[in-house]
């Protein structure tokens, strides 16, 4: 597997540094308030979640593949991602190979023409309304720099923690201090599945 809900009523896009580019309210009467982080930046409400396979270490991939692959797991990422949005970078498309069926594939990329997929071309300004469908969420599913760059906007990560070290060049960023486990989903030999959610202030 390669390794996210979308209604709100600001929002602020930020760069992959947790800088600010926009702000604003979508409806006109709407006030403009602005939250701060621990780092004094403005940050927006989360409003998407990320799903993502990765090691204790949190590895998730080498060379551009994943290092692992273990029955049930790709199962489990169809699951909990069909029928939804799925926001990925291009190096993930790539890797895929083709849209991900029965799901809205958008894909962040500056340049070039994909077919079969929506195209992001500036992900600090991406707003999600028009991509929102009515109760499903967006799920944010990699690569690297995507996570980091939208890690303070989810509200949610559903985590697959394998149990093997596995080596790799590439992984999913710290969040440990943001968000704690709300649930443990599915305990296997291979891994472990757990939803975490954002630690309250």
């Amino acid at each position: 597997m390669l390794p996210g809900q979308l209604s709100v009523f600001l929002r602020c896009s930020l760069d992959p540094y947790n800088q600010i580019w926009a702000l604003r309210s979508p409806l006109e009467k709407q006030p403009v308030v602005p939250l701060a982080t621990g780092t004094g930046n403005w940050q927006l409400p989360p409003d998407v979640k990320a799903i993502v396979a990765m090691t204790r270490k949190r590895v998730i991939g080498d060379r551009n593949r994943i290092p692992w692959r273990l029955q049930g797991e790709q199962r489990w990422f169809k699951e909990v991602t069909m029928g939804h949005p799925v926001l990925m970078g291009r190096k993930t498309y790539e890797s895929i190979g083709k849209p991900l069926p029965g799901r809205r594939n958008l894909v962040v990329t500056r340049s070039g023409e994909i077919a079969g997929v929506d195209l992001i071309r500036d992900l600090p300004a991406f707003d999600p309304a028009p991509f929102e469908l009515p109760g499903k969420e967006i799920f944010v599913i990699g690569g690297a720099e995507i996570y980091l760059a939208l890690l303070g906007r989810c509200d949610a990560i559903y985590g697959t923690i394998v149990k093997e070290d596995y080596p790799g060049d590439t992984y999913f960023p710290e969040f440990e201090p943001q968000f704690e486990i709300s649930e443990t989903i599915r305990q296997t030999p291979e891994f472990d599945i757990y939803c975490y959610k954002r630690r309250k202030r």
